[in-house]
This record gives C-alpha cells, sequence and structure tokens, in this order.
C-alpha cells in the first residue's frame, strides 16, 4: 500500500533516524542523493520489515473477517 508523504517530512523522519542509527543513510549531493555503505545494508531490511508489516495487517484482516470470504445480506 503506497502512501504519499510531504518532503519536509520525510526528511525529518529521515534525520531522525540517521539520528538514532548514529550515522547517515543518505549523502546529500547538490542534485539529488546517493545511499551510504550503512543506506545500503538498510534498505533490503527496511523493504522486509514494510512487506511483514503489510502481511501481518492483511492476516489480521483476514481473521477478522474484513478482507475475502462472503458477504452475507439478511433478507
Amino acid at each position: 500500500m503506497a502512501r504519499s508523504v510531504a518532503q519536509p517530512s520525510l526528511s525529518q523522519q529521515i534525520r531522525s533516524l540517521e539520528r538514532e542509527l548514529g550515522g547517515p543513510l543518505l549523502e546529500r549531493l547538490p542534485k539529488g542523493i546517493r545511499l551510504t555503505a550503512a543506506g545500503k545494508a538498510f534498505v533490503p531490511e527496511a523493504r522486509a520489515a514494510v512487506a511483514h508489516a503489510e502481511r501481518a495487517t492483511r492476516h489480521a484482516r483476514s481473521a477478522l473477517g474484513l478482507e475475502a470470504g462472503e458477504l452475507e445480506v439478511a433478507r
């Protein structure tokens, strides 16, 4: 599920994460950014975490009857 995040908010979240980790994930360049070695190591794990969270959400919604299945309407 893709979500939109405003650029200033995203930049703040990345800087906060970098502070928590103790180093930069991105090299800020005059015309863009580039992943640092730490950023390159972080990305696959972050993608896996997002995929797991999405899967957990689908499983929970399914268990709650909110996804897949049939809807029966009383007459």
